[in-house]
């Protein structure tokens, strides 16, 4: 039978255990506070490393990103019409540069392969002969390769100097600024030279645009077949000669940019002295 000894014992065991149970719960709220502000503290801690990690990533981002600007030599993958546009831009952008002073190869000899090829070309597309395309494609590798040469003395030049770049005519690998084909050319105008046989071409000049094409024919009937296309980098004192005097002429413009070329403009006339 239990005795009264043993209920004084489970009276004092339950005590001791209501005590330390109660001491183990007073302390919760103090735990459960210690966690919540530490784990406050964790966050604002974190929050504010964040943008300086984030900026950091971004730094070493564009740093990989970062790219020297450079001319591009990419000539033998051009077609016909593109090479001679971008050989032509060249060759004048660089004539009398002063920021490439001794341009290697020469520019007088790359100019003679330039008119080598040009001619060639216009045989080519006048007969069409399997012999004269055969030509003609024989001529473009000697001054894919003088052009290119060209790219390397511009480059070690430049040291990717952007805007000495652009001065060479080169194309380059900064982003391009333009995404569409050139707008039609206006206000194309016609006037008389010095001399007889001759005309001046003048027209409104356009931005970002590489070169301008343009071609003439004599007015008849019926109507003659148009000139092989021109090209300049001026948009004045265009001379087109020779001609025959007193005979009526007719001429028509576009630009060109890096995305294609625009539309012919409207044709100008004029009589010939």
């Amino acid at each position: 039978m239990p005795t009264r000894k043993d209920g004084k014992n489970k009276k004092r065991g339950l005590y001791f255990f209501t005590r330390r149970y109660a001491l183990l719960f007073s302390f919760c709220p103090m735990v459960v506070a210690m966690f919540v502000l530490f784990n406050d503290i964790g966050d604002s801690f974190t929050n504010r490393l964040g943008p300086i990690a984030y900026g950091q990533e971004q730094l070493k981002i564009r740093k990989k990103m970062a790219t020297k600007m450079k001319a591009l030599i990419g000539f033998g993958s051009m077609k016909d019409d593109e090479l001679l546009i971008s050989a032509t831009t060249i060759v004048n952008a660089m004539t009398g540069n002063t920021n490439f002073p001794a341009p290697t190869p020469d520019l007088a000899d790359v100019q003679l392969l330039l008119d080598d090829f040009g001619s060639k070309l216009a045989t080519a597309r006048k007969r069409g002969s399997p012999e004269d395309t055969a030509i003609k494609e024989e001529s473009i590798p000697a001054l894919v390769s003088a052009l290119q040469k060209l790219g390397y003395y511009v480059n070690a030049v430049a040291d990717g100097h952007l805007s000495t770049l652009l001065s060479s005519g080169f194309p380059t690998n900064a982003p391009s600024t333009s995404s569409l084909p050139p707008s039609m050319v206006l206000n194309v105008r016609l006037s008389d030279t010095a001399q007889s046989g001759q005309m001046r071409l003048d027209f409104a000049k356009q931005a970002k645009v590489l070169v301008y094409e343009y071609c003439y024919r004599k007015v008849e009937s019926p109507e003659a077949p148009w000139s092989d296309r021109l090209t300049t980098s001026s948009s004045r004192n265009n001379i087109i000669a020779p001609l025959e005097p007193g005979q009526y002429y007719e001429v028509r413009v576009r630009a060109v940019n890096t995305k294609g070329a625009g539309d012919w403009s409207q044709t100008a006339r004029f009589l010939v002295r």
